[in-house]
């Protein structure tokens, strides 16, 4: 009897223990959320990367995927200066890249139509970055998709 309560109790630890790494192990990653044409979509930065600078194009990149590289993702630039509470489109230098498939099924903010950001919490270096985001995506062959209800957050890794 004290064989098998013994082996009970250290099954029991063994699966709260490995909740326990499966959460600490996802925590170095980070997500954005969006809705494209009203189908909700979730991703990870690759690799717990958030966003580095980019000197040449004086601006702030991060990529999030589904899994993999060479699966849905959707990249954001921002470009400088960045600060809590602005807004940014493309005339601002917002750049939206939206791999709706992996497969290069790419939609973006290069059009006239409506797409903004909002960063509600820049860090700088070392800190977060998060923010919300809506509008249509184009893509080169006019059609169109719709994202709304987006939020993202990353770290500001790299200057």
């Amino acid at each position: 009897m004290k064989k098998i309560l013994l082996l009970l109790l250290s099954a029991s630890l063994l699966v709260i223990t490995s909740c326990f790494w499966e959460e600490e192990s996802d925590s170095s990653y980070y997500k954005v959320s969006f809705r494209a044409d009203s189908v909700q979509k979730t991703f990870k930065s690759l690799d717990g990367v958030g966003f580095n600078y980019d000197d040449y194009y004086d601006s702030w990149g991060a990529l999030w995927n589904e899994s993999e590289p060479e699966s849905p993702s959707l990249y954001i630039k921002i470009s400088e200066p960045v600060n809590s509470g602005s807004a940014y489109n493309q005339s601002s230098g917002l750049t939206v890249y939206y791999d709706a498939d992996g497969n290069d099924t790419l939609y973006s903010n290069d059009s006239s139509l409506p797409f903004s950001l909002t960063i509600t919490e820049w860090g700088g270096l070392g800190g977060m970055a998060r923010g919300t985001f809506a509008g249509t995506l184009e893509q080169w062959d006019g059609s169109t998709v719709i994202i709304s209800d987006g939020i993202f957050e990353a770290s500001i890794d790299e200057y």
